[in-house]
């Protein structure tokens, strides 16, 4: 149960965070990528089907969302 909130939760949030990437600073920017970082950590840990391949992709997207 409280994995499945935290799961519902960070997929909401990796939306804004994304958004957000794209019109930030490089220091917020920066910051915006380790919250990505931790938010997939965490959803490894509570979701078997992210996989490592598609939270690399993710941080790739992230990444390249900073320009």
């Amino acid at each position: 149960m409280v994995g499945e909130v935290v799961r519902d939760s960070w997929e909401r949030e990796l939306d804004v965070l994304l958004r957000d990437l794209e019109q930030a600073d490089p220091t917020v920017g920066a910051e915006l990528v380790q919250l990505v970082v931790a938010g997939l950590s965490i959803r490894r840990v509570l979701d078997p089907d992210l996989t490592h391949e598609r939270a690399v992709a993710l941080l790739e997207h992230a990444v390249s969302a900073l320009g």
